[in-house]
């Protein structure tokens, strides 16, 4: 979602089952929105789907950072 400079990188649980997916889907709704409203040339936002699994959430963190992120958000399993 967008196309500005700054990269910001968003851990979403979107196929976990039961109230994790049911939630991570909402808040995905909820940034669309928000992108909406700061308009979408001020950051690039990258969704990945963490399957409601605090291993893989880990790893998709890791990858973020490592190639460029300057903001993760999430994620918001827990160990």
């Amino acid at each position: 979602l967008g196309t500005g400079s700054t990269k910001v990188t968003m851990l979403l649980p979107l196929s976990a089952p039961g109230t994790a997916g049911e939630n991570g889907r909402k808040m995905l709704d909820a940034t669309k929105l928000a992108m909406t409203d700061i308009g979408n040339g001020l950051l690039t936002l990258t969704i990945e789907d963490t399957k409601g699994d605090s291993a893989q959430a880990s790893k998709l963190a890791v990858t973020a950072i490592t190639t460029g992120s300057k903001v993760v958000i999430g994620p918001t399993e827990l160990p």
